[in-house]
């Protein structure tokens, strides 16, 4: 996931740099990207909570 994590936050700073977006706007967009990627990352890290039965 680093490289769709690392695009995003190339298009957020792009649409801050373009004026297209405030910073503060760019701020929050980034810490609900970045709580959104610790979930998934819990996830990835515990499938078995979410339903994946894991063959030992």
């Amino acid at each position: 996931m680093p490289t769709e994590s690392s695009e995003t936050n190339v298009w957020i700073n792009f649409a801050k740099d373009c004026c297209y977006i405030t910073k503060e706007i760019a701020i929050e967009l980034e810490k609900g990207y970045n709580e959104v990627g610790m979930l998934i990352g819990y996830m990835i890290n515990q499938p078995e909570k979410f339903g994946v039965k894991i063959k030992t």
